[in-house]
């Protein structure tokens, strides 16, 4: 990894509990809606919501795989692919 990379990936890793809250408050008003993302989220954000539910059809209707997803929005948390899952685990914690 490049030293840019290094400083960005440095950079989200600061913001992780941001992110992360952010990433709750989606998750939850999800669940209100049966799981389903609001159509009007940004692609991240559904592809986020598809991992946290456990949703492989969202991610089939998105065309991702779940590593795709998962090397899509790990930069986003600043971890690698296999940080990735405690994560998913820290938000599922909180809904």
């Amino acid at each position: 990894m490049s030293e840019i990379d290094e400083t960005i990936m440095a950079t989200q890793r600061d913001k992780q509990d941001q992110t992360i809250s952010r990433a709750v408050d989606r998750s939850r008003e999800a669940d209100r809606q049966g799981g389903e993302p609001d159509a009007a989220w940004s692609m991240g954000e559904k592809l986020l919501n598809a991992l946290v539910f456990e949703r492989l059809d969202q991610l089939e209707a998105l065309d991702y795989s779940e590593a795709e997803a998962i090397d899509r929005l790990r930069f986003d948390f600043g971890v690698t692919s296999a940080q990735f899952p405690a994560v998913l685990e820290r938000i599922r914690a909180q809904l």
